[in-house]
């Protein structure tokens, strides 16, 4: 409802088709959905981020060893928002085993996947699994496995 020239009407003749369209390419290209607007830039060129607290909060919750269906709520963010702050996180602390948040089944069958497929596409490993294991599983694999 924020894009000039959508109304009540366009919002619901074609809202949902919209979305789900946006929603397919940001899981296909690993995108994060749940973002706000990007900030302008002040008349002096500053465009200083603020610290973002609820990423700050994720990583605490993390390090406690808290699953993505504990920290979301708290830190009042999508689920795919979650799965990127954790993605951060694994990467920034160097954490190479995903187990924690993965359970280690699942994680074998992503590490054959990805021998067999690479780790070029999400979609490749995504396909090679049948479909059976969602793309935040993987990418939490992926992350793992690039500190390993």
């Amino acid at each position: 409802m924020g894009v000039k020239g959508i109304g009540v009407q366009k919002r619901q003749q074609y809202g949902r088709a919209v979305l789900t369209i946006i929603r397919k390419y940001c899981e296909k290209h690993a995108l994060d959905m749940d973002v706000d607007a990007a900030p302008a830039l002040s008349n002096f060129g500053l465009g200083r981020k603020k610290p973002n607290l609820a990423k700050g909060r994720a990583f605490e919750l993390f390090a406690q060893g808290r699953s993505i269906q504990q920290v979301a709520p708290v830190i009042n963010r999508a689920k795919s928002t979650t799965v990127q702050y954790l993605c951060e996180y694994i990467q920034e602390e160097g954490v190479d085993d995903p187990t924690p948040w993965v359970n280690s089944k699942t994680v074998q069958e992503i590490q054959q996947a990805i021998q067999g497929v690479g780790t070029k596409q999400l979609k490749l490993i995504f396909d090679h699994l049948n479909g059976k294991t969602d793309y935040n599983k993987i990418r939490i694999v992926l992350a793992c496995l690039r500190n390993g």
